[in-house]
Order: structure tokens, then C-alpha cells, then sequence
């Protein structure tokens, strides 16, 4: 069943993050996410009974000659 915030309740509460590198690896861009993240979830200084899982961004670009490239 889905609380209010729109996420499962129950046993398994796991939420899945996916952020750039760039905020992955500047510590104050990534506490300001982690901080909102947390106050979707109900209280924005604990991660209590939450499954938090953070994963990085990549992107791959394919063209018309099956060439890869990645953005940015």
C-alpha cells in the first residue's frame, strides 16, 4: 500500500536515487539532495527504516552508425 508520500509501505522500502556524477561528488550538492530526499519521505533529518539507494547517472548516445558517445 502507498503512504501519502507515494511510496511503499511496509517491508521492503527501498527508494532508488539517480544523480549525476557531479552532485555524487560535491558533498554539499549531495547533502542538499539527501535533505530533500529525506523530507519527501517524512522527516528530513533521519533515513530510519529506508532503503536509500543512490546511483549514478550515465547516458550513452547511440547515432545512425551505431556510434556511442556519452554527453556532457
Amino acid at each position: 500500500m502507498a503512504s501519502d508520500s507515494g511510496f511503499e509501505q511496509g517491508g521492503g522500502r527501498v527508494v532508488q536515487v539517480t544523480i549525476p556524477a557531479e552532485v555524487a561528488f560535491d558533498l554539499e550538492r549531495f547533502q542538499s539532495v539527501q535533505k530533500e530526499i529525506l523530507g519527501r519521505l517524512g522527516c528530513r533529518g533521519c533515513c530510519s527504516g529506508w532503503d536509500i539507494r543512490y546511483e549514478l547517472q550515465r547516458r550513452f548516445l547511440v547515432n545512425e552508425k551505431l556510434e556511442i558517445r556519452e554527453p556532457g
